[in-house]
């Protein structure tokens, strides 16, 4: 069985976003640096180093769920390729997260591409694992 919560495919049920709000342990510098590798891990296809980065619901673990670099790729590859080749960041935001009582923070990331711009958001919990990956619209 395959899992598709951290890959952003469950929507936020409750959520706040406000910038000002962060939780004491966020760091916005060190937060972004760490968002911006997991951007530069999917523009670069290290799909297995998002995959080991990646921490499973509770739900998901009780289920056998994994996740791989295969997932990732799938999920991942025609939007990549109609996007091009990454080029640069550019702006981000950092927001606080709160989904079925547990706390994490959003950085949503603008990413420049030859095709085009995308906002990438990158989930990250207090030890940095990653809780969801999405393109947002």
């Amino acid at each position: 069985m395959t899992a598709c919560l951290l890959l952003g495919m469950v929507p936020v049920l409750a959520g706040c976003m406000n910038e000002d709000d962060l939780p004491d342990w966020a760091d916005k510098s060190k937060l972004t640096t760490e968002a911006q590798a997991v951007i530069d891990d999917l523009t670069s296809g290290d799909y297995d180093s998002i995959a080991e980065k990646t921490v499973l619901s509770v739900k998901e673990q009780m289920t056998g769920a994994t996740i791989n670099g295969d997932d990732i790729e799938k999920k991942y590859e025609a939007q990549l390729k109609s996007l091009g080749a990454f080029e640069s960041f550019g702006n981000t935001a950092v927001k606080k997260r709160l989904q079925l009582g547990i706390e994490y923070v959003q950085v949503q990331q603008e990413a420049k591409f030859k095709n085009g711009s995308a906002t990438i958001a990158v989930s990250l919990t207090q030890g940095g694992s990653l809780v969801k990956l999405e393109f947002v619209e």
